[in-house]
């Protein structure tokens, strides 16, 4: 399995089945996964936009959703794990989490709702109560378990502002396993 083959994924809530629309940027909303890829080199930007001054004063907090994609057709990827390198978090103008979506797996092109979808990037997935902090190492991340061929699972990524005037804030998002 190539590392080219693990996919990250913006959401489409707008779909009416997984990868059949592009999706966008700060409107990775959950429901279905898009054909658009997330950026890895510089995540925050391909899924959150920058905060404003007075967002940032405000200690906004919004959420966007991403699907872990294995595109190869015949490996899967046992003992998957996300995590938020504490080594890849840029700024302590935010705060960040993750935390696994409970509709979990499903094959890539279901027509089955693939993960939970929210009104807007202000509005909490209902059902997380639990959220993942960076860690340094891929132990301290979110267990996803087997992802099949072709198969998504949806990860929701959650942003707070802390009201501290920084330089732009970002981080980096990857995904450990066994082939």
């Amino acid at each position: 399995m190539l590392s080219s083959e693990v996919q990250f994924l913006l959401a489409a809530p707008n779909a009416a089945a997984g990868y059949a629309i592009p999706g966008t940027v700060y409107n990775s909303n959950g429901n279905y996964c898009s054909t658009t890829q997330v950026n890895t080199s510089v995540a925050a930007n391909n899924i959150f936009p920058d905060l404003t001054g007075v967002q940032n004063a405000a200690d906004m907090v919004d959420y966007q959703c991403v699907f872990v994609y294995n595109s190869d057709t015949t490996s899967a990827m046992s003992g998957t794990t996300v995590w938020l390198p504490t080594s890849g978090v840029i700024s302590s103008a935010v705060n960040w989490a993750i935390a696994p979506d409970p509709t979990g797996l499903s094959n890539y092109t279901t027509t089955n709702q693939q993960a939970l979808l929210i009104a807007n990037p202000q509005v909490a997935p209902v059902g997380i109560s639990v959220w993942t902090a960076p860690s340094s190492t891929f132990s301290g991340g979110i267990s996803l378990g087997t992802i099949g061929p072709r198969q998504v699972y949806p990860v929701w990524i959650r942003r707070t502002a802390t009201g501290i005037a920084a330089s732009p804030a970002g981080f980096s998002l990857q995904a450990t396993f066994n082939v």
